[in-house]
């Protein structure tokens, strides 16, 4: 993680039926987080989202990088 790497996390969740589901969730909440950031994210380089279950057992990662060229 370079130096300038900034790591949000969050306690709250949020109960789905199944993996299929969270992964779904991720994709329709990462599309509104990169809405939300505008033009920041093109000077952050790379994102990522990781999604875990109760047990903290990985569900699924999205990474997200921007290219300004």
């Amino acid at each position: 993680m370079s130096s300038t790497a900034k790591i949000c996390l969050t306690t709250l969740g949020t109960v789905l039926a199944n993996t299929d589901e969270a992964r779904a969730e991720a994709i329709v909440l990462s599309g509104a987080m990169l809405k939300e950031s505008a033009g920041t994210f093109w000077n952050n380089g790379q994102w990522q989202m990781r999604v875990v279950d109760e047990a903290g057992e990985k569900v699924c990662a999205l990474t997200f990088s921007a290219d300004r060229s």
